[in-house]
């Protein structure tokens, strides 16, 4: 009875850990801070929701880090997310890491999906 009472409260505290940090990332995206936020997501990465991973992939993004947004984006799209803007910068970590000919399928899918943004290096 004493492990069982053990493990249910050392599962609240880590869901108390897990939130608070989700929180906080979210806070830090808010304000703008996406190296700050990038750090709060990655470390409860396995527990974030889906906005929650858009948003990572955002401060990548910003932040200019293809090692990590495009292994996430990719995995967002295959998961089936409806975020036309996970084409673009899905597009801008490929030509970030020499992936061009991929950079150019990924910005002709952002536009199939009615992407609008004139931050497009080619089309």
């Amino acid at each position: 009875m004493r492990n069982k009472l053990l493990v249910f409260l050392f599962s609240i505290a880590l869901s108390a850990g897990f939130s608070q940090l989700q929180k906080q990332g979210d806070e830090y995206f808010d304000m703008f801070e996406y190296a700050k936020a990038a750090s709060s997501y990655d470390q409860i990465r396995s527990s974030l929701n889906d906005e929650q991973l858009e948003k990572l992939v955002y401060c990548y993004f910003v932040l200019e880090n293809g090692q990590n947004g495009l292994p996430l984006s990719d995995s967002l799209i295959k998961q089936g997310s409806s975020l036309t803007e996970l084409w673009m910068w899905k597009a801008h970590f490929e030509r970030a890491l020499g992936q061009f000919e991929n950079a150019i399928q990924s910005n002709r899918k952002y536009i199939e999906l009615g992407g609008t943004k004139q931050e497009l290096f080619f089309t």
